[in-house]
């Protein structure tokens, strides 16, 4: 029985062991995948980060050029051409070299990023509105509206981006992320849309642009800092200490001038967001459901109290409906929460308010008219096009034909010196009909015969596959 016992208990001992081996293995390896101070090239990012805040010479030219691109871009609609401008772009320098000025204690790093980061933004304002005095956009693209108001993904692709950048730029090995990191965290868009919305007065589109980049260079500045402390980049040491608490509360000053309206700006899209994709499910789940026409709906997010509209055509709803639809915006949580504190209900329909429902129709049939004219435009357009091609296939095909009948007619017919096909439109009785006409020129033309020249005509036709060609005969 002793031996038994002993021999579960030395079991029990092996099974833990190997347990505890199994854990500590995984976490081993846990710590080798994940590890990234592993290839760290502290001296070379930082010189690296050092020589990209610089911002003189040539650098200026890039800057102006990538602009311009961008801009071209934005008033195109191109999408292909816009990543172009991201790419060669240098405005990623200086906002790394803020995070690195902080991470490490660096004032002085910190003030010559702070400046060359301020010309780069008036160099860039300058420039796009420029651009789009000489080159007006007639009609906003979605290029541009895409980057008049930030949303949570704008924060986390900014967040992430810079975490990237940061992690690839760290590296002894340099890899491909840093282009990809420009495309990702889209610095030059905004900033160009904002210098559109200078050229315009359209000063909605220049904040809301504005407001999109400043949102983007925090956060990439955030995350560059958080990754410098990190990896432990040595901090900046002073030979006066009295001055070395100087610069420590001047830059905790400006973290917390950066850091306080960023998290501020960061909850206020967080609850947007949020309301939007509560506030979608609602009106696909509640509203759109209904045993009634809906004519449209919208959600409209406020600081103080959201607003859900219903516009309806059809029967009415009934008050009691009302009620219960205002009592399940609790349950999706669009009322009483952290997030959406209040949201409200209204619903347009006949009996209440006529005058908002005549506008919302009147509207519709003017967009509708409008995406009538211009599908129809688009038609036209692409029937033109076809038209076109048609008849330069013909032509070409008409062309080779042609230089073939003439080393043909060379042989059997060696008196026609030149022959041609062209088209003639002809009216008669008001009525237009189309004629092929096949033109020609003899030589020594005395000593042909007509029935010599009858057989030439009926040997081009059947060539050319047109009987109906009329002949015409050049002087």
């Amino acid at each position: 029985m002793e031996k038994t016992d002993q021999k579960l208990e030395q079991s029990k001992e092996r099974v833990e062991s190997s347990g505890k081996y199994f854990l500590k293995s995984l976490k081993d390896l846990g710590s080798q995948v994940m590890n990234l101070r592993e290839g760290m090239d502290v001296k070379g990012t930082v010189e690296g980060i050092k020589k990209d805040v610089e911002f003189n010479g040539y650098n200026v030219w890039i800057l102006i050029c990538s602009i311009f691109i961008a801009s071209l871009g934005l008033n195109t609609n191109s999408t292909a051409v816009i990543i172009g401008a991201m790419l060669i772009s240098p405005l990623m320098g200086p906002i790394l070299g803020i995070g690195l000025a902080i991470g490490t204690n660096d004032f002085r790093l910190l003030v010559k990023s702070l400046k060359n980061f301020a010309v780069m933004i008036v160099v860039s304002l300058i420039t796009s509105a420029l651009y789009f005095l000489i080159f007006p956009s007639y009609e906003v693209q979605s290029e541009i509206l895409a980057r008049t108001r930030p949303t949570i993904l704008d924060v986390l692709v900014a967040i992430f981006g810079g975490s990237a950048g940061i992690i690839a730029g760290s590296r002894k090995e340099k890899t491909n992320v840093i282009p990809g990191v420009a495309i990702a965290t889209a610095l030059m868009p905004p900033l160009c849309t904002a210098g559109f919305g200078l050229a315009t007065f359209n000063f909605q589109y220049l904040f809301g642009a504005f407001y999109l980049f400043t949102l983007n260079s925090v956060f990439i500045c955030l995350t560059t800092y958080l990754f410098i402390r990190y990896f432990r980049f040595p901090i900046k040491q002073f030979v006066d200490a009295s001055r070395e608490k100087k610069v420590k509360q001047w830059i905790t000053i400006f973290v917390i001038l950066v850091v306080v309206p960023s998290a501020w700006v960061f909850l206020g899209v967080l609850k947007e967001s949020y309301f939007k994709g509560k506030a979608k499910n609602y009106i696909a789940e509640k509203i759109q459901t209904l045993d009634t026409q809906i004519l449209k709906t919208q959600a409209s997010y406020s600081d103080s109290t959201n607003i859900i509209e219903v516009f309806v055509l059809g029967e009415p709803i009934p008050s009691d409906k009302i009620t219960e639809l205002q009592a399940a915006l609790v349950d999706y949580g669009l009322k009483g929460t952290f997030l959406v504190e209040n949201t409200e209900l209204v619903v347009h329909q006949n009996q209440n308010d006529t005058e908002k429902l005549t506008g919302m129709i009147s509207e519709l049939e003017t967009k509708f008219l409008k995406n009538s004219y211009e599908e129809n435009v688009h038609i036209i357009e692409s029937q033109k096009k076809r038209i076109a091609d048609l008849e330069k296939q013909s032509l070409n095909t008409d062309t080779l034909l042609l230089k073939q009948i003439k080393k043909e007619l060379a042989i059997e017919y060696p008196w026609v010196s030149s022959i041609g096909l062209s088209s003639l439109i002809l009216a008669q009785d008001s009525v237009l009909s189309k004629k092929e006409v096949i033109s020609y020129k003899f030589e020594n033309s005395k000593k042909i015969t007509p029935k010599q020249i009858q057989k030439f005509q009926d040997f081009v036709r059947i060539r050319l596959s047109k009987p109906n060609a009329v002949f015409f005969k050049m002087d």
